[in-house]
């Protein structure tokens, strides 16, 4: 895992404001994470950052959130060189 502490839902979000591979590559390993509170925040931002939604819920069943994880995995792989490397960097 890239970060080991707990992400609160202001990091998340300021993870996903600086909008940077890393930050990304970091919440969507957050939510495949079954053992990380904070998953359900984590979710949330990642919606609310992209505009995307694959279904991840605190309330689905572990199948139910292993496709919505899967999905927002594959989005990822097809997207990811659309972000900046890092903040101020574009490409």
């Amino acid at each position: 895992m890239l970060f080991t502490f707990d992400y609160t839902l202001q990091a998340a979000r300021v993870l996903a404001y600086v909008g940077t591979r890393d930050c990304f590559d970091a919440l969507i390993e957050g939510l495949d994470d079954p053992k990380n509170p904070s998953v359900g925040e984590i979710a949330v931002v990642l919606r609310e950052s992209t505009g995307r939604d694959f279904g991840y819920r605190v309330t689905n069943s572990n199948s139910a959130n292993y496709e919505a994880v899967r999905a927002w995995k594959q989005w990822w792989r097809e997207n990811r060189s659309t972000f900046p490397e890092s903040p101020g960097r574009t490409g």
